[in-house]
Parts: C-alpha cells; structure tokens; sequence
C-alpha cells in the first residue's frame, strides 16, 4: 500500500526492518525476497531466498527464483549452481531443468547440458520430455 501511495522509501524502511527479524518462516523470508526484487533490492531478495534455502535446502521454488534474481544480475555461474541444486529436488519443475540445458548450451557446454538431463532424470523429471531438451 505504501508504494501505492507513492511512499516508496518509507515501503523500502519497512521491508528493511521486516528483514531484521530472525525468527522469520521460510514463506515470510520468501515474501520479503518477492517485495524486496519488485522494488528493485536485488541484494536483499537474494539474502532473504538464501535464508529460506538455508531452512529449507530442498525449496526448488526459492532455488528457482535465486537462479532467476542470479540470472538477471548477470551471474550466470551462481545461477547454473542453483539449477543444478534444484533439478535434485523431487518436486522440481521441468522449465527448472529447460533454463539450465539452455545455459549450458548457451555457453557451448554440450556435454554438461546431456548430464543435466540425465540427472534430472534420476531425480524424476520425465525422461521423455527431458530427453526433448538436447
């Protein structure tokens, strides 16, 4: 509502002192890391995913989103680590999987992107549509 209302640093106080909580819930850390990335605190939105991931290192959804916020800022190796780490997950999603093959084929790393998929695999991607990726 403040940002609404055009009170864009008194909103960006309130996130701050949110975050200095230490006894946030990985959903409230995640939350403050989607306020934090809409008004533009690309540092803070990382912070916050990697507490959750340090509560809950099996989130894909926050491994996926700080690949993401990784991507955007231009660091495409922290983002490929994060991939890498949610593709392990069970409950990864297969476009988790599509964004790290087209990293790694991106940068002409073939054979990196084949052992994704077949590591995907492992984990319970279906192979089918994972082996449609290479």
């Amino acid at each position: 509502l403040l940002v609404k209302a055009g009170r864009v640093d008194e909103a960006i106080g309130v996130l701050k002192s949110f975050c200095e909580q230490t006894d946030l819930s990985d959903e409230e850390l995640k939350e403050a890391a989607d306020i934090a990335e809409r008004l533009g605190l690309y540092g803070l939105a990382i912070r916050e995913l990697n507490l959750a991931i340090k509560s809950n290192p099996k989130d894909s959804q926050a491994l996926i989103r700080l690949a993401d916020l990784y991507h955007e800022q231009g660091d495409a190796h922290k983002a490929e680590a994060m991939l890498e780490r949610a593709i392990r997950v069970p409950s990864c999603s297969f476009e988790a999987l599509k964004t790290l093959v087209e990293l790694y084929q991106s940068s002409g790393r073939l054979a990196a992107a084949k052992e994704a998929v077949q590591e995907a695999i492992r984990h319970g991607i279906d192979k089918e549509k994972a082996d449609g990726l290479i």
